[in-house]
């Protein structure tokens, strides 16, 4: 994929444009045709991570280099999970540009950085999940050599990288947007050449040209995604594993404490009710009132009923995911061993 050193220039005279000329991190000092354009090779050394996860369980680990640079490609923008339900995503998000970093802080969302692009721009529970911008894709070099030398072979990462740089000229539109989105670590900084305003500028204009949207990822069609519904479609389609699209409980301690909080407040609610019904019975306009006796009645038993009921199915389904957390444990026993170039997460760890 990377084109040979020897026949570099060559290779990026004949590719296609990238989606954008202005770099980010040019020195204002150099003018543009005296800029040192990085290889490749440079590129990979500087910019890329060091490895990638891959298998189903994410339990293999690669190495980053001209080897497995299509994998980590294929793995670092991939949208295949949105994919499987772009029909229902009219559920999930409105058909517009997601709002400026700003307004996401005046909202009070808590920005939480993912590397999974399916995450990017998922919002919930006080939580706006947002992919960092890799500094390669910031390179038009990256793009001339790399995404656009095989149209046909990369389109669908090309699709989703462009997506990717899309949302972010949406997400800083205001300058006070660039300085939160740097202090958050969402854009890259380069060595002693922060991005500035003027040049982010620029390279925004040229992001949300209208020839760049009609080429980016349709996912990207609708820019904030609820993960409350995402959760939904993917339980109610793969029904009775009760597969989430994300768990926002870590172990079965978080998922009993989310469960349980709302029974607690809930008996609690009805306790008053219990005690407002009990001062009511003992005053001479409801002690006599056979509605009211027929309410107080009801409500007593469903004051019973109800907690226990509650504390069962939620016993119930935490007994449904230890079963299923245990049939993918065996599962991941039997996967077929990497082959010699593949380090296993136990091998680190061990």
């Amino acid at each position: 994929m990377i084109p040979d050193e020897s026949n570099n220039g060559t290779a990026l005279a004949a590719a296609p444009n990238p989606p954008f000329q202005t770099c980010l991190f040019q020195s204002h000092s150099v003018s543009p045709s005296h800029r040192i354009i990085p290889s490749c090779e440079t590129l990979l050394k500087e910019h890329f991570p060091v490895s990638f996860r891959k298998g189903n369980f994410d339990e293999y680990i690669d190495v980053v280099n001209h080897g497995t640079l299509p994998d980590f490609l294929e793995t670092e923008f991939s949208l295949a999970r949105l994919d499987d339900i772009y029909p229902k995503l009219w559920r999930v998000g409105f058909p517009r540009p997601p709002r400026s970093l700003s307004t996401q802080i005046q909202m009070g969302r808590t920005v939480v950085v993912t590397n999974a692009l399916d995450m990017h721009l998922v919002w919930g529970g006080g939580k706006m999940f947002l992919k960092p911008l890799p500094r390669y894709l910031l390179e038009p070099e990256f793009w001339t050599a790399i995404l656009c030398s095989s149209p046909s072979d990369l389109s669908k990462i090309r699709k989703s990288a462009l997506g990717l740089l899309y949302t972010y000229a949406c997400l800083i539109t205001h300058p006070v947007d660039l300085k939160l989105a740097l202090d958050l670590g969402l854009v890259p900084k380069g060595v002693g050449n922060e991005p500035d305003w003027r040049t982010w500028r620029e390279l925004a204009a040229e992001l949300l040209h209208p020839r760049n949207f009609s080429q980016v990822h349709r996912r990207f069609e609708r820019g904030e995604l609820r993960l409350y519904r995402l959760n939904w479609i993917y339980i109610l389609r793969d029904m009775p594993s009760f597969q989430l699209y994300y768990s926002p409980w870590y172990n079965y301690t978080d998922f009993l404490v989310a469960h349980l909080s709302w029974i607690t407040a809930a008996t609690i609610y009805i306790a008053i009710v219990l005690t407002a019904m009990q001062v009511g019975l003992s005053t001479n306009a409801l002690k006599d009132n056979a509605a009211f006796h027929s309410a107080a009645y009801g409500f007593t038993v469903f004051a019973i009923l109800g907690p226990i009921i509650a504390v069962s199915l939620v016993l119930m389904m935490l007994s449904v995911f230890i079963v299923l957390n245990g049939i993918t444990a065996r599962s991941a026993r039997r996967q077929p061993e990497p082959n010699s170039e593949t380090i296993t997460s136990s091998s680190v760890e061990g």
